[in-house]
């Protein structure tokens, strides 16, 4: 969780800043949670180097992609939801990301696919 957070203020930190590319460590949870942004949309692209992942933001008329990006679940404090109750999160303004034994998945998904898991983040 530590990597993740880490993750989600260097997104905010370099949007705020209006960077065209972040770095952050690599690991495979945080490549798969960047997969899911890519392919909504969230972010331009990424690549991995070494032990980095590559992040290349992305802004939308001068603004940036992601307006805000909430963090639900903390190593502190987990927050897990079974498949009926993920719909609760979603309301149409952006995507939620759970964790299942799938992977990481937004909620539309996993809600899909009837697999509750941890409830990572919100992306508006």
């Amino acid at each position: 969780m530590k990597l993740l957070s880490q993750m989600f203020t260097t997104l905010r930190n370099g949007q705020l800043a209006r960077k065209q590319i972040v770095l952050v460590p690599y690991s495979n949870f945080c490549w798969n949670i960047l997969n899911v942004l890519l392919v909504h949309g969230y972010i331009q692209g990424i690549q991995k180097n070494n032990q980095t992942i590559l992040i290349i933001l992305k802004y939308i008329d001068g603004g940036p992609a992601i307006h805000e990006l909430k963090q639900v679940s903390r190593s502190s404090q987990r927050v897990y939801k079974p498949w009926n109750r993920l719909n609760l999160y979603q309301q149409g303004l952006g995507i939620v990301l759970v964790s299942t034994s799938k992977g990481i998945l937004p909620s539309a998904k996993a809600f899909e696919y009837k697999i509750g898991g941890e409830v990572l983040c919100q992306v508006f």
